[in-house]
């Protein structure tokens, strides 16, 4: 296995120990875990036009008029054909989503009924991973494929 040296600020020693301990990784997985975060924000930052984006969300009364909006780009665009194509869950056959990246590195996640079955649904995580059983897997590779991520569906056979 290669090996790279990191040097570190005596000052610095008793955070990369706290973090051992607590987090209970090695410091290379944890160091390489960090890295590929900043490399995405940068990505981010730095490669692709962000627009505003508008989300219509319902109020009290079922009514769509709520309407949210940030600063980013979609990955997936939310239309009526992004569904859900794998058997990993019982993902509702009516669920449409759209998946987007935000100014800050976030992924915003919009689910919406195909014929307004219920109101739709709006979450924010801090990468992909977290979409995990949240979301289908066709759709988090779909996002995955935008950022240039490579994305493996694992079968259960």
């Amino acid at each position: 296995m290669p090996k790279k040296t990191i040097y570190v600020r005596d000052e610095d020693l008793p955070l990369w120990d706290k973090a051992q301990k607590e987090l209970g990784q090695s410091l290379s997985a944890m160091f390489a875990d960090c890295l590929r975060k900043r490399l995405q924000k940068a990505r981010i930052a730095g490669s692709k036009t962000m627009d505003k984006i508008t989300i219509v969300q319902w109020n009290e009364e079922d009514e769509p008029v709520v309407h949210k909006s940030f600063t980013g780009r979609w990955l997936v665009s939310p239309d009526r054909d992004q569904r859900a194509d794998d058997d990993s869950q019982a993902w509702d056959a009516g669920a449409c989503y759209g998946v987007a990246e935000t100014q800050k590195g976030a992924i915003a996640v919009y689910c919406f009924h195909c014929n307004d079955g219920w109101a739709p649904a709006f979450d924010v995580y801090d990468n992909l991973e977290q979409l995990e059983d949240k979301v289908p897997q066709n759709i988090i590779s779909a996002a995955a494929h935008s950022l240039g991520i490579q994305y493996e569906m694992e079968l259960d056979i």
